[in-house]
């Protein structure tokens, strides 16, 4: 998988991404969704790679939609510009794109969704 030099931040809703996570954490901020099979590998990665890694629970009753978009809002609130960090592509693992609607999109800024087999990215409008 080749990704652009874009910051990007990686969001994973999938609760069995686990032993995937390690290709992922030396190059971005990860935020993963709460589960044994996440945990395990988050715990099994070196204590510096672990600080890459934020995790987030499931909540009881929440949709996918509601799961996206809760991830997302916290992404933008701890790693976007109000965070003095600033990132331009999200990459959504473990999500369905039919959970993208334009309003939310434009909520956030993003203006491009790139869709590949076992991911979509959202890349912001750049800034003038």
């Amino acid at each position: 998988m080749t990704l652009s030099f874009i910051p990007a931040v990686a969001l994973i809703v999938d609760e069995e991404f686990g032993a995937k996570l390690g290709a992922f954490v030396s190059m971005m901020p990860v935020w993963i969704i709460e589960s044994p099979s996440n945990a395990l590998a988050v715990a099994s990665l070196p204590s510096s790679a672990q600080k890459n890694v934020a995790m987030f629970t499931k909540m009881p009753g929440e949709t996918p939609f509601e799961r996206l978009w809760r991830g997302v809002s916290d992404i933008e609130d701890h790693e976007g510009p109000n965070s003095g960090k600033s990132f331009g592509r999200l990459i959504v693992f473990g999500a369905s794109r039919e959970l993208l609607l334009p309003q939310e999109l434009r909520f956030f800024s993003y203006s491009t969704v790139e869709e590949h087999a076992d991911r979509f990215e959202l890349l912001k409008q750049p800034s003038p």
